[in-house]
């Protein structure tokens, strides 16, 4: 096969993917942003950078529309914060092992290109593939901690970002690149349910119907091992996800998880898991799995445990609950919350949607009787305390157990890491939990809902102009105001709408620019041909 040192593209303008719906479609044409370093690593610049700060909080939380729309049924807005999810002060850590995890597998790879083409679809045929070439020992990454501390969470909101699959068309030849691959393990699950769901999600991601769960061996572990690794490097994978690690079954049996570990330095792919203490008992003294698996271990139980942060991000869930109980808000509320949930996210959730199922109940009885009872006579800190007993107690104490268990199998497993690099890691992660706690307190404390401005301008764009502009695009033009408009945020509705209208126009206006650039720009390319062919 040929090699093709570096692949030759344009780089966008504009925000990596800002206007194309990835939630809507699997497979999206490449967009690349300059990397230095890693310039011609089509890879590489084809990942969404990372965010920071403010820009972390405003695109990473997802916030169901029934929270935001004042005219949402109230049962259906309390249901619908099960569904909200925010960054924890965790989230730029994830977020930065991941991208640093698929920077590290794509910088030691080569494209090689080949004569033997790769159909997907009709549309679709690929021909350069990737391969590892520097067999460096590969360190993967983890997230640990107890049920309901937010660990899928994270890892979703992380996702986000990232298309499911980019088609790269260099002039060399094109492919398909799939940054990440995410399965969960089964209980008691062995290698081959593992492969097997690794293949049914290619096929998701791909359309291709069971083309590669038909095609992975049945028995054979060698030649399972031997499909995905051929197809990491066919599709140009560079991080497999897999949640729920704990469910698996760890044996010294051929069926073992170490044939992972061998596809990982076979590849170069980089490894993320979830789970519970009660991986560290399964890996037991495998100290080549520890270190492909707990080198870079973000511990979600010390975020549960993190009372100051946990107060800020409970007023933070308290701004989507209905509107009579958002004045509410206070120390002594927010401590029986902490206390009854312990700091679980999945218990806040959980108890907030019970606090207002009973608010709700209350006033329909007091309609009934013709009176309304002011907010503040039925929620309380004691009325927390009080559905929290009934409700959570269980869940608390298994929490509570699990909890000291966790710690202590922890400390001694970090133990045997290298002190340094574990010091140097737990800076680096202090200060990204410090900055997006500072953005969080920062934005609670001015006022402004970016995310509840941003649904007003959005519904009066689509009541007035229908289908002119997609929701992704109404939303890169807010953010883009927001970043270039002084005193965006104090402006009033009205003047706000205008001037998202405005950038939305002018977007639309370099674009065609653009798109008559190139058209032009083709012409002349093929007129130049035949003026000399002639």
């Amino acid at each position: 096969m040929d090699y093709i040192r570096k692949l030759k593209y344009t780089y966008t303008q504009e925000v990596q993917y800002a206007q194309v719906d990835i939630e809507s479609h699997d497979i999206v044409e490449a967009e690349y942003a300059r990397v230095k370093g890693y310039e011609g690593n089509a890879d590489i610049e084809a990942l969404p950078l990372m965010l920071t700060g403010q820009e972390l909080i405003d695109q990473e939380s997802v916030i169901p529309n029934a929270l935001l729309d004042p005219d949402a049924d109230p049962f259906t807005a309390v249901s619908a914060l099960r569904s909200l999810k925010l960054p924890l002060n965790v989230q730029k850590t994830v977020d930065r092992i991941l991208y640093s995890g698929l920077i590290h597998s794509y910088e030691g790879r080569r494209y090689a290109l080949t004569k033997h083409v790769v159909s997907l679809t009709s549309d679709v045929q690929v021909n350069i593939l990737s391969s590892s070439y520097t067999n460096n020992v590969v360190e993967g990454g983890s997230l640990m901690g107890l049920p309901g501390t937010g660990k899928s969470t994270a890892v979703s909101i992380a996702l986000r970002r990232y298309p499911k699959a980019i088609l790269h068309d260099t002039g060399d030849g094109s492919y398909v690149q799939v940054p990440v691959i995410k399965t969960t393990a089964f209980t008691n699950g062995n290698l081959s349910a593992l492969f097997q769901t690794f293949a049914a999600r290619l096929d998701d991601i791909l359309d291709t119907g069971t083309t590669h769960q038909d095609l992975m061996p049945r028995v054979n572990i060698g030649m399972m091992c031997a499909r995905i690794i051929n197809w990491i490097q066919t599709y140009h994978i560079g991080c497999w996800i897999i949640e729920e690690i704990s469910f698996f079954e760890f044996s010294n049996s051929a069926r073992s998880f170490e044939n992972v570990v061998s596809i990982m330095q076979e590849t170069g792919i980089f490894l993320f898991v979830t789970g519970n203490a009660d991986v560290y008992k399964k890996l037991g003294s495998n100290l080549r799995l520890e270190r492909r698996l707990l080198s870079q271990c973000v511990n979600m139980d010390d975020t549960s445990k993190d009372r100051g942060f946990m107060q800020i991000f409970l007023q933070k869930i308290w701004r989507y609950v209905l509107p009579d109980l958002r004045p509410l808000f206070t120390d002594e509320i927010a401590d029986a919350v902490l206390d009854v949930t312990l700091g679980s996210v999945d218990m806040m959730t959980i108890l907030i949607s019970a606090v207002q199922s009973r608010y709700l109940e209350v006033q329909e009885k007091n309609a009934r009787r013709g009176r309304k009872k002011p907010a503040a006579e039925i929620v309380n800190a004691g009325m927390i305390r009080e559905i929290g007993a009934k409700q959570l107690e269980r869940m608390r104490v298994l929490y509570r157990d699990g909890q000291l268990e966790a710690i202590n199998e922890y400390k001694n497993i970090r133990n045997r890491f290298d002190s340094g690099l574990k010091k140097a890691s737990e800076g680096s992660s202090l200060k990204e939990k410090m900055e997006l706690e500072a953005a969080i307190s920062e934005e609670l404390s001015s006022g402004y809902d970016h995310a509840a401005k941003l649904f007003m301008v959005k519904e009066r764009i689509k009541d007035v102009f229908d289908d002119a502009y997609t929701d992704k695009q109404i939303e890169y033009a807010f953010s883009q105001c927001e970043k270039s408009i002084e005193d965006f945020k104090r402006l009033s509705d009205r003047k706000k709408i205008q001037a998202v209208k405005a950038k939305l126009e002018n977007i639309n206006k370099t674009k065609k620019e653009k798109k008559a650039a190139v058209v032009k720009a083709n012409e002349d390319e093929m007129m130049k041909d035949l003026m000399e062919a002639m």
